[in-house]
């Protein structure tokens, strides 16, 4: 019996990853390509697909994570109630031309060795950091990591949604 050296499924051209390890290989078969990343937690809309497409409009090849970051939500916030359209989120990506969906778990984002976090300090004072203490620590370690971690390094550029705070 051959076991399957990575879990990577090709999906009508979409590469999808679900492991670091994954990423890389798959990667390695964009040489001489430039790599825009698109950071989502899913439940995409038009602002997230703009984003895709401004990523290809100067990067030969775009990827996309989707990963619902259990940091962002406070205590009583309910996780599990987060949209949740991974069949939806990959047709859209499908038809604006995304490369390659980076769908990692809680385990592969924050491993049990993982001993640090963000704490964006001046974000306590405003409305919104008063009320969800943990979601700007959550959006900011999160946001460090693909932007310093070993498997985005291999993407030339990174794009993110703005998004107001309530002050």
């Amino acid at each position: 019996m051959v076991k399957k050296a990575f879990s990577v499924i090709l999906r009508r051209s979409i590469h999808i990853s679900k492991s670091v390890s994954d990423f890389r290989i798959l990667r390695a078969g964009f040489p001489n390509s430039s790599v825009g990343f698109v950071p989502t937690m899913g439940a995409l809309h038009e602002g997230h697909l703009a984003l895709v497409q401004k990523a290809l409009e100067i990067n030969n090849k775009v990827v996309v994570s989707i990963f619902v970051n259990p940091t962002q939500f406070s205590p009583g916030e309910d996780l599990e109630k987060y949209p949740r359209t991974l069949e939806r989120d990959l047709e859209l990506l499908k038809s604006v031309g995304a490369d390659l969906v980076f769908l990692p778990t809680k385990d592969e984002m924050y491993p049990e060795r993982s001993l640090c976090h963000v704490e964006p300090i001046r974000f306590r004072y405003i409305s919104e950091g008063k009320a969800r203490p943990e979601f700007f620590r959550g959006v900011a370690t999160i946001v460090r990591y693909v932007t310093c971690s070993t498997f985005v390094d291999t993407c030339d550029l990174r794009f993110f949604k703005l998004r107001k705070a309530s002050c």
